[in-house]
């Protein structure tokens, strides 16, 4: 008797079914409301001012571009290292923008990249496609991608090229170059777009790798030779003058590689944990690995799989190399990187969805997903907002110190670099630092506030205060230490950290500085001089300084009471 093949049951995707009449439009809310949030935070926070590693780039394409002889000389500058990384698709865009319009304008430049970034959605839409799941599946994704974690990328024009549009050109050349065969234009462009992620960073050159390998498993000899030679050819013609920092020991490139990976919340202890997540999410991407490679799997399953696995690796790759060349010690790593950690989650959960859809109760499991997305957006607002108010002061206080005191305090060792690199874009009218937020020569008097001065090496300073006064006053915008120069009266403003609220003074919204903040002065960053230290609060749009009995001599660096 012949026996009879029973087929693999197909993906049963019923999430739709119980949706209401009008669920589709709620769907499509759910969606939409975290990218309306993150170019919402994007616009109020987003301003037009270069930030540090920004002016020398900007120095390398509007003063030394011009200047240079020959056409190789001018071509090879968009190639030159920024640190280690080559950084060339970000300098074409500021570039590309200079030649349409004749000025620059950071924040519009930013912005052109955070819409490529959001162009990584529809390679997560394209790919759920291919096993006929619904796009509803998609909505828990944009909650972890484009939650506050992101501020750093978003708003720092280089970070926004160097970590986020990168996935948008990997991501999608990766599915052009698997998906279709040498023989179509769209493996070309798929092409391209990996020679662009090799081009956009120092991570860049997985791209070509991940390809490389992923073709070969599929015994695509061609195809992969294509793409080795390619890369072959970007690297010794165009980047072959890279440089690689010393790498640090195995026991903490492990120790820092498991932060990276479990690091998906910022926490001050439990770092055991965070290692444990990290350890967890290694094992569960292996474990799909292995499925990938030698599972029975349809082709569009099988495109699916290795599209998630090619996403996996990208992030394995890009941590492993931070984990090689930084030291993470805890899961407080700068928020730039965790982009990656946010890739490597949405693999695994990529990596399940076909067996989530198979699921009786399909319908709890996804709400739960989608409950979970937007608990942790919210959780990343109360996590980071602290971090974002500093970045966003400390940008906001370029243009303020530039105007009152003809320096921007920006890049310490680099300062004066960067601040002779605005006045000679300002005088050729490329570049002019927007008007100030307000005028720190006009100020009205404060009550005085205790000032905590520690100095832990002989380089730096830590500032700190706990005073109650700073935590009564719901209007109060912000806060910043002034160093006003004793010879002149000239004020120089540095932004504070606010030490961590709780959840209630957080959602009262006012109450920011409650427990109190702390600023880092280091000696390489300011003017010699001697300076009083004060306390200046911005309340609605009102400078209130107030004394503290120190004087800082920078020449020395020391500080003294006076009182």
């Amino acid at each position: 008797m012949q026996r009879v093949k029973t087929a693999k049951p197909e993906l049963q995707d019923d999430t739709l079914c119980f949706m209401t009449k009008y669920g589709i439009y709620l769907y499509l809310f759910l969606f939409l409301l975290p990218i309306a949030v993150f170019l919402f935070v994007f616009s109020f926070f987003g301003l037009n001012i270069p930030f540090e590693d920004d002016m020398g780039i900007l120095h390398s394409l509007m003063i030394d571009l011009p200047n240079a002889k020959t056409f190789h000389d001018k071509f090879f500058i968009f190639f030159i290292p920024q640190n280690e990384h080559p950084i060339a698709i970000y300098k074409f865009f500021i570039w590309a923008y200079y030649i349409v319009f004749a000025n620059i304008h950071i924040k519009y430049i930013t912005l052109i990249g955070n819409l490529i970034f959001l162009c990584s959605l529809g390679f997560f839409f394209r790919q759920l496609q291919l096993i006929k799941v619904s796009w509803v599946w998609l909505i828990p994704i944009p909650y972890f991608l484009l939650s506050l974690y992101s501020y750093e990328n978003a708003l720092w024009a280089l970070c926004t090229f160097q970590h986020t549009v990168i996935i948008s050109l990997y991501l999608w050349g990766l599915y052009f170059t698997v998906a279709f065969r040498e023989a179509s234009y769209k493996f070309y462009i798929g092409v391209l777009l990996l020679a662009c992620t090799y081009v956009c960073s120092g991570n860049g050159f997985l791209g070509f790798a991940i390809a490389f390998v992923i073709l070969l498993l599929e015994k695509r000899v061609k195809s992969a030779l294509i793409i080795g030679a390619i890369f072959a050819l970007i690297k010794f013609t165009l980047l072959n003058n890279q440089y690689l920092h010393e790498p640090n020991p195995i026991k903490q490139i492990l120790v820092s590689f498991l932060m990276l990976c479990g690091a998906i919340v910022k926490v001050s202890n439990q770092q055991a944990i965070i290692m444990g997540l990290g350890a967890v999410l290694i094992i569960g991407i292996s474990l799909f690995f292995f499925y990938t490679v030698f599972g029975k799997l349809n082709k569009e399953e099988r495109l699916y799989y290795l599209l998630a696995t090619g996403l996996c690796l990208f992030g394995f790759g890009t941590l492993l190399g931070l984990a090689v060349f930084r030291d993470i010690a805890s899961s407080a790593f700068p928020d730039r990187y965790r982009v990656y950690t946010h890739l490597l989650w949405i693999g695994l959960y990529l990596f399940t969805v076909p067996f989530l859809v198979r699921i009786t109760f399909q319908q709890y499991i996804y709400r739960f997903m989608v409950f979970l997305g937007i608990g942790y957006f919210a959780y990343s607002f109360l996590n980071v907002m602290p971090n974002l108010l500093f970045q966003f002061h400390k940008r906001m206080l370029i243009s303020v110190n530039y105007y009152a005191a003809n320096t921007t305090l920006n890049g310490c060792f680099y300062r004066e670099y960067f601040d002779e690199t605005l006045r000679n874009l300002a005088e050729r009218k490329i570049y002019q630092l927007p008007k100030p937020a307000f005028d720190s020569k006009n100020y009205l008097k404060g009550n005085p506030i205790r000032l905590t001065v520690t100095n832990p090496d002989s380089d730096t300073f830590y500032l700190s205060s706990n005073d109650g006064s700073l935590s009564g006053n719901p209007k109060q915008n912000a806060l910043f230490v002034m160093l006003k120069d004793s010879s002149n009266n000239t004020p120089l403003l540095i932004p504070v950290m606010q030490k961590q609220n709780s959840l209630k003074s957080f959602l009262l919204g006012g109450y920011r500085f409650s427990k109190g903040f702390q600023t880092i002065l280091s000696k390489t960053c300011f003017p010699d001089g001697n300076y009083n230290i004060q306390i200046a609060r911005l309340e609605d749009n009102k400078l209130l300084v107030s004394d503290t009995p120190y004087l800082f001599d920078f020449k020395i660096f020391k500080v003294s009471s006076y009182k």
